[in-house]
C-alpha cells in the first residue's frame, strides 16, 4: 500500500484512479494464470465494460495530465499487488 500512496503524492488523484482502474484485469489475468477460474467472454466484456463506464465518469470535465513516470509505476505496482 506504500507504493500507492507514494504514486498518488507523484501523479495525482484523476491519473491514480484510472491506473487502478486495471486492478480487475489483473484479477482476471491472475486467475486465469492460476487456473483457479474459467475464462469466459462475458467475464471480459463486463470488465472492459466497467472500465470504460467507470473511465468516463471519472473523466467527465477532466483533462489527463502526463504525470511523473514513476508515479504511474508505483500505482501499476499497487494494483497488481491488491489483485493477489
Amino acid at each position: 500500500m506504500p507504493s500507492y500512496f507514494e504514486g498518488l503524492k507523484l501523479i495525482g488523484s484523476i491519473n491514480t484512479a484510472l491506473i487502478h482502474l486495471s486492478t480487475p484485469i489483473f484479477i482476471l489475468l491472475f486467475s486465469f494464470i492460476s487456473k483457479q477460474e474459467t475464462y469466459s467472454i462475458k467475464k471480459a466484456i463486463g470488465i472492459l465494460l466497467g472500465f470504460i463506464g467507470a473511465s468516463i465518469l471519472i473523466l467527465q470535465n477532466h483533462v489527463i495530465t502526463i504525470g511523473s513516470f514513476w508515479g504511474g509505476i508505483l500505482i501499476v505496482i499497487s494494483s497488481v499487488t491488491c489483485a493477489f
